[in-house]
């Protein structure tokens, strides 16, 4: 999917931050509540592991219905919010200023 992993590591946002001219006032780690939220209220985890389960055990199926790009897109969507509720993925906020 062209995801560069590089991209996710916190050092290089915030040198690329710094780099910019601006200084990190606040930063936020968001932990795995909101999707621990939408799971209790809504099975919302339950599903995308169901979906990436499902993908990744027919993916000629997939791919031939609904082409690469959007099985691609389905399969690291449901990926993406599976990794960040075991952890491996820590989504943060930063608060900016000149």
């Amino acid at each position: 999917m062209r995801v560069v992993p590089a991209s996710a590591e916190p050092q290089r946002t915030e040198a690329a931050i710094a780099a910019a001219g601006l200084r990190i006032e606040q930063r936020i780690e968001l932990g795995s509540e909101w999707g621990e939220r939408a799971e209790e209220d809504a099975g919302d985890g339950s599903r995308r592991l169901l979906r990436a389960a499902r993908l990744l055990r027919a993916p000629e199926h997939y791919v031939a219905r609904f082409g690469q790009a959007a099985y691609d897109i389905m399969l690291g969507d449901s990926l993406w919010h599976i990794y960040r509720m075991i952890g491996k993925l820590s989504p943060r906020v930063y608060v900016l200023a000149r």
